[in-house]
């Protein structure tokens, strides 16, 4: 476990990335709310370009008009 005291003795960087992840200041809500909504939308993206690529069939045409001699 990490302590006030060993972060102290820690190299600059190490101690200023350690005060960053034990502050938080609510960047990892935002990281876990982001998160899924760019999976979400990178999804949607996908099924979208995948969906404009499928070859749409036309429905058929029928020349043949249905006689009211019946």
């Amino acid at each position: 476990m990490t302590t006030f005291r060993s972060i102290a003795l820690a190299p600059d960087a190490a101690r200023t990335l350690a005060a960053v992840v034990a502050h938080q200041g609510g960047w990892d809500e935002g990281l876990i709310v982001a998160g899924p909504l760019f999976v979400i939308v990178g999804l949607l993206w996908l099924a979208r370009s995948r969906a404009a690529k499928l070859v749409h069939p036309q429905p058929p045409t029928d020349n043949a008009t249905p006689s009211s001699d019946s």
